[in-house]
């Protein structure tokens, strides 16, 4: 990820809202959402999110100072986030963790580090942000769909939840380590406003 790129774009394109999630956590249903309120920009105007760096940055790890508002949207558990991705093939999954690393770190895929990548994801969207951030359980936007048309004056009724999953052997045998920032994310709020941190 260049990120004066990310920037410069952001910024040229006066882009209201960056939406980003570690993936499996339903952002394209919400920024399409998103996108029926016309004062609301997540990519530039008539440029297709996958052909533009956002479709980089919706799942980059670091949030960087720019003038668009994050929505950091996640989902209840780390495994629902990876197995969504798993379920629909191993190619989405790599493609996802190397959208996810900062150009500084080199780390090869492997269940193992996309769990420890996806840990520090989480911090740095929800504790370290140098932007104001959303956090959105998207699990949870049935019971928040008031504060969220208040928040983005967007009808999100349509949203239905999916069936759970069972987990995969290839994630069940990193349970433990699931676990552990399954313990972080039930700290998060399901809908908050979180303020820059400078």
């Amino acid at each position: 990820m260049n990120e004066q790129r990310l920037i410069k774009y952001i910024n040229e394109n006066n882009l209201t809202h960056w939406v980003n999630s570690i993936g499996g956590s339903r952002s394209t249903f919400f920024r399409k959402a998103l996108q029926t309120n016309p004062n609301i920009l997540t990519q530039g105007i008539n440029h297709e999110h996958g052909r533009t760096i956002m479709g980089m940055a919706c799942h980059y790890s670091v949030p960087v100072k720019c003038n668009a508002v994050g929505i950091f949207l996640y989902r209840n558990t780390l495994e629902s986030m990876l197995q969504s991705q798993l379920r629909r093939n191993l190619g989405l999954a790599r493609n996802n963790f190397s959208k996810m690393k900062p150009d500084n770190l080199k780390l090869q895929f492997s269940i193992e580090n996309w769990i420890d990548l996806a840990e520090q994801h989480i911090i740095n969207w929800t504790q370290t942000a140098p932007i104001d951030v959303f956090v959105v359980n998207t699990d949870t936007i049935s019971d928040n769909l008031k504060e969220l048309t208040e928040a983005f004056s967007v009808d999100f009724s349509s949203y239905k939840k999916g069936s759970d999953r069972a987990i995969s052997d290839d994630l069940s045998q990193y349970q433990d380590k699931l676990n552990s920032v399954n313990s972080r994310i039930e700290k998060l709020p399901n809908f908050a406003l979180i303020k820059a941190k400078h």
